[in-house]
């Protein structure tokens, strides 16, 4: 440094390169360095180009309303990538990449790589031309990789975010359509969401209940509608919200209490709403002679009006085809003021028909309990179970009749677990009669 004032007035002496092409590790360093020029130039280029060419591409398709919808992404997303700094330079070195000195072009792509300060001033205080060509032969290979990491994650964004859009603006030209012709639907999405939520709160529920389906209703908030779970989960949601959990009686406790459903003793069965003479004159209205067997179902009646509970032997009517045993059931069903569901198991040989199927599986639905309580719509019903003796049993399907106890042992049928529901469900004031 001579001098600083007016300006800086400075002594410079070159320095002399160690190494010449001469040596077989320069000149192989050397050629390399030209490829790696190169590779960085189409890197560049088909980055720089990439957008033009899908717009180009989806510009020839303006009949196609998807591809309108790209492009119009695409040239938004064009207009808003920033230029790359070094790309007109990389493209003027590499026209002279075949006329350069490897020292020179080494030291001229440097200066134009996007590469930290220091890096570029070690390099070219570098003396030794073999040190110095190696350097820049991993500055350029690492900036290659980067761009086409780069290059690659934008792609895949891009992508993502474009079958969303296009997604997104069919489902709204598929809305004007039906608009436009009188076929719109009741409501979108979003009302569909919010009026299972008002059910979810509307219902009443046990606590555990509540809590799963509240679950499982955020998790179908955060699904897409075409993704394949989200039917899946729905369906769950709507059989919870379907099915009887609480009595009327309990439910308007809860409401006056305003608090959860009530789990007071479940298998009670009220002396004040059973009158022994008025089931008597339904079996006889319904019935004519059959003294023994409205006999005993007076004194099973009485029994269990007496002991105010379920808990017990299950009334059994056995006897041929076609003698009222069904019609029996029904009767009885009358004057107890139940809901009658009748369930035919002739013929079943899976348990899958009684637990039903797991969610895992394509249609999986409830096993047969759950779907006459559905259809019962109280969870005090009284359930037919027809042709008891002529359930059978797989070595595939499992033994249906060991599913079966769970659904009438008083001392678990109050949490019985459906394999589809996987949550227990009581029972345990259902009327059960066999026959």
């Amino acid at each position: 440094l001579v001098s600083t004032s007016p300006y800086f007035v400075v002594r410079v002496r070159g320095m002399s390169e160690q190494g010449s092409l001469a040596d077989p590790r320069v000149k192989a360093l050397a050629i390399n360095l030209r490829d790696a020029t190169q590779e960085l130039h189409k890197a560049l280029r088909s980055r720089a180009t990439g957008g033009l060419e899908g717009t180009t591409n989806s510009s020839s398709n303006t009949n196609n309303p998807s591809s309108s919808a790209s492009s119009g992404n695409s040239s938004k997303q064009q207009q808003q990538q920033s230029p790359q700094p070094f790309l007109p330079s990389a493209r003027e070195v590499a026209e002279s990449i075949q006329n350069a000195s490897p020292s020179a072009l080494a030291d001229e792509l440097v200066t134009h790589l996007n590469v930290p300060l220091e890096a570029k001033q070690r390099l070219l205080e570098e003396p030794r031309l073999e040190a110095r060509l190696r350097g820049a032969l991993e500055l350029i290979r690492e900036q290659v990789e980067i761009i086409r990491l780069s290059t690659k994650i934008s792609t895949e964004v891009e992508d993502r975010l474009s079958s969303r859009q296009r997604e997104y603006y069919l489902r709204q030209q598929l809305k004007t359509i039906k608009e436009q012709l009188g076929e719109e639907e009741d409501g979108s999405e979003e009302d569909d969401m919010t009026e299972l939520g008002n059910r979810l709160k509307s219902k009443p529920l046990p606590r555990d209940i509540r809590l799963a389906a509240e679950k499982e209703l955020r998790r179908l908030k955060r699904m897409q509608p075409s993704q394949p779970e989200h039917s899946v989960v729905r369906s769950y949601l709507e059989w919870i919200l379907d099915l009887p959990w609480v009595m009327k009686e309990e439910e308007e406790e809860d409401a006056t209490a305003g608090g959860r459903a009530s789990n007071g003793s479940s298998q009670r069965l009220k002396a004040a709403t059973v009158d022994v003479a008025a089931v008597e004159a339904q079996l006889d209205r319904d019935h004519y002679g059959l003294g023994k067997v409205k006999r005993r179902i007076l004194e099973y009646i009485a029994v269990r009006a007496l002991t105010r509970s379920l808990k017990g032997p299950i009334l059994c009517l056995v006897g041929p085809p076609g003698v009222g045993k069904t019609s029996l059931g029904r009767s009885i069903a009358t004057a107890l003021g139940r809901r009658f569901q009748r369930l035919s198991l002739g013929g079943v040989h899976d348990e899958a028909e009684i637990r039903g199927h797991r969610r895992t599986y394509i249609g999986a639905l409830p096993g047969n309990i759950l779907q006459c309580m559905k259809k019962a719509g109280t969870p005090d019903p009284l359930f037919l179970l027809d042709e008891i003796d002529k359930l059978g049993s797989s070595h595939r399907g499992g033994d249906p009749s060991a599913a079966l106890l769970e659904v009438l042992d008083p001392e678990q049928n109050n949490t019985f677990t459906d394999h589809y529901l996987n949550l227990p469900y009581d029972l345990s004031r259902v009327f059960f009669v066999a026959t």
